[in-house]
């Protein structure tokens, strides 16, 4: 007898999986047969439709499996090796054998047991949700706009913040807006930006900042953004794909079957918009830069297939919203080498970069200034890394030196306008000689591991070195006849044509000036119609999070250099006789720089309540700074 006939018969596939169909139905964890509009099963009458949930997994029932979604570390620097969790929540009850799927109908039970069905969870931790795609909009001009302007600029009255407190059912991965707890987006964009939101403290959580309340923030957030890839998976997928392949390479592209969330930006590109969005989520959130790349080469393929790289100047429906998806896509591009100290992905000066930049209504030169700034500094760090290459290898190559001198005549007429960061990055080895200050790899600064625990001296890797550096101050005879500005002394190597005290002074002006940037930013200011008192208060506006912390590296680049010229300073100090009068002064210019340090922990330490893996950077700021206090005691 054939063996194959003792075999348990298989359920068959009754159906193939419908999922493009269904987005809305499988956005709201329903089933419903593909045919019926989402509408009617949203009004569900008698003989019509009805909605089956999709049957409950135990991987995604209690807290324990959410935890391992989104773990930040210390630092923002991940192997890339690290295995990453991906949920899927695409379940077909075909796939549980014989399971039995439940049908849930709120119209045909009372009132009372409705209500009943979610848990407000009020006695402790809460968090933020929204009940429509519009008002999950208007809060993304409120908090995420005013630092990363992707979207057109907000309608009058738009910037409004309608927050609900968040409802969850005993089954459910996700809160829900208790006056529209049926509502999910189906939107990769509203997705993304409801990702973001969720992680802003509640102004009702009484312990923003107790672990219970960040895992329930963290938990919320990577839920939607894995929705949010989940959409843009979807909306990627041709039906050809699934019921005849076959026919798949003949169909010219793929369908969106949904509703345009935002009048001025065209549908197609919403995903894109995700994309950008998520990087960030990534990077400052999850502190995966890794992935973060891999979302802004997503990002930057999606915007390049629809021709948002190479538009003209013509007036049409969509151009202010296009100018802004590419020239933020751009930007997201020039961070992810920035912060990952590699090489950009395209061309910073390709000329079929034709697109207009965006406009900006009470500063014609912003995104001018705001663009050139971006390719500055991927351009100095790529030079940085350059330099670090050529100092290992002991290269007396003056290619370095050209291109050294080169960037600073292009930074220096920009400082005015610009941030500082890019400046910082050019003079920082003649300065410091990149001697380490943290324990751990940040953006492109040398680490070294701390030795001593529970020594404050540990968190510094400079304080054995700064002695001699102070006094390798001599004249190279290869850099005689090197073609530098007059004023400007030579340093003893014949790579780095800058005095060290010349690039100590470029970067503390610019540290300086870093700081008070960040001390400047401003909070989010939400308002609610419904409630007029709402964050009224001045103190309650400044413990708002800022988000979107793109130039988080610029923090450490000013901080890094604040800090050595607090150890230079001390070294020197403490070497060296001064009279009453330079003694005074180093005093002030020591309390100076810690003030500026302070300025850019104030700011770390905000951007940290919604933005956990900065806390990585924060944390080695004040390690480093305890370094300088124990010294200076």
């Amino acid at each position: 007898m054939d063996p194959r006939q003792n075999k348990p018969a298989t359920r068959k596939f009754l159906a193939p999986p419908v999922k493009v169909a269904c987005l809305e139905c499988r956005a709201a964890r329903t089933r419903c047969n593909g045919k019926t509009p989402v509408r009617k099963l949203l009004q569900p009458r008698f003989g019509e439709a009805r909605i089956v949930q999709s049957p409950p997994n135990e991987l995604l029932t209690g807290p324990a499996p959410v935890v391992s979604l989104a773990t930040p570390g210390a630092g923002l620097l991940q192997r890339d090796d690290q295995l990453d969790f991906e949920m899927d929540f695409d379940f077909d009850p075909n796939l549980l054998g014989n399971s039995e799927s439940l049908t849930m109908d709120n119209a045909f039970l009372p009132l009372s047991m409705a209500e009943d069905t979610f848990n407000i969870k009020l006695e402790n931790s809460v968090v933020r949700t929204y009940s429509n795609d519009e008002d999950i909009l208007s809060a993304y001009y409120v908090y995420i706009h005013p630092y990363f302007p992707v979207l057109p600029p907000p309608l009058l009255h738009q910037a409004v913040d309608k927050m609900e407190t968040g409802v969850q059912g005993p089954n459910d991965i996700l809160f829900h807006s208790r006056s529209n707890p049926q509502f999910q987006s189906a939107s990769p964009m509203t997705l993304a930006i409801s990702a973001l939101l969720s992680l802003i403290p509640h102004p009702d959580d009484p312990n923003p900042t107790s672990p219970d309340s960040v895992l329930l923030r963290r938990n919320q957030a990577q839920v939607f953004a894995q929705l949010a890839i989940d959409g843009i998976e979807i909306e990627n997928e041709m039906l050809e794909s699934i019921m005849d392949p076959g026919e798949a390479l003949s169909t010219q592209e793929a369908h969106i079957y949904r509703t345009q969330i935002h009048p001025q930006v065209r549908l197609e590109a919403e995903s894109t918009v995700a994309l950008l969005l998520l990087c960030t989520y990534e990077y400052a959130q999850r502190g995966n830069i890794s992935k973060m790349r891999k979302r802004c080469g997503q990002a930057l393929i999606s915007a390049m297939d629809l021709g948002l790289h190479s538009k003209g100047n013509e007036a049409y429906e969509y151009a202010e919203s296009d100018r802004r998806i590419w020239w933020m896509t751009y930007v997201c591009v020039c961070q992810g080498s920035i912060l990952s100290c590699m090489a950009p992905t395209i061309l910073l000066t390709d000329p079929r970069f034709t697109t207009p930049l965006p406009t900006f209504a009470s500063d014609s030169d912003a995104w001018d200034v705001f663009l050139e700034a971006q390719r500055v500094i991927a351009t100095a760090t790529q030079f940085v890394i350059d330099l670090e290459s050529a100092l290992k290898a002991d290269s007396h190559d003056l290619t370095l030196w050209e291109k050294m001198t080169e960037l600073e005549k292009i930074v220096e007429p920009l400082v005015q306008a610009a941030e500082k960061c890019a400046r910082i990055k050019i003079h920082r080895y003649c300065a410091f000689s990149d001697m380490p200050v943290f324990t751990k790899k940040h953006c492109d600064l040398s680490s070294t591991p701390a030795t001593v625990q529970g020594s404050p001296r540990s968190g510094c890797g400079c304080n054995n070195n700064l002695q001699q550096a102070t006094n390798t101050l001599s004249l190279s005879p290869g850099v005689i006849n090197s073609p530098i500005p007059d004023n400007i002394s030579v340093f003893d190597s014949p790579i780095l044509p800058f005095s060290g005290r010349f690039s100590s002074k470029v970067c503390m002006q610019s540290a300086f000036n870093i700081a008070q940037s960040f001390r400047a930013l401003p909070h989010s200011r939400p308002f609610d119609p419904r409630n007029p008192s709402y964050w009224t208060d001045a103190k309650q506006m400044k413990d708002l999070p800022r988000m979107m912390p793109i130039f988080a590296c610029c923090a450490m680049q000013s901080s890094y250099a604040m800090i050595m010229l607090c150890h230079k300073t001390l070294v020197i100090k403490q070497t060296s006789p001064f009279e009453e009068g330079l003694r005074k002064k180093t005093d002030k210019l020591l309390f100076q720089l810690h003030e500026g340090i302070q300025m850019i922990l104030n700011a770390l330490e905000n951007y940290s309540t919604a933005n956990e893996a900065l806390t990585g950077m924060r944390d080695q700021i004040r390690m480093a700074i305890d370094s300088v206090a124990a010294i200076q005691n």
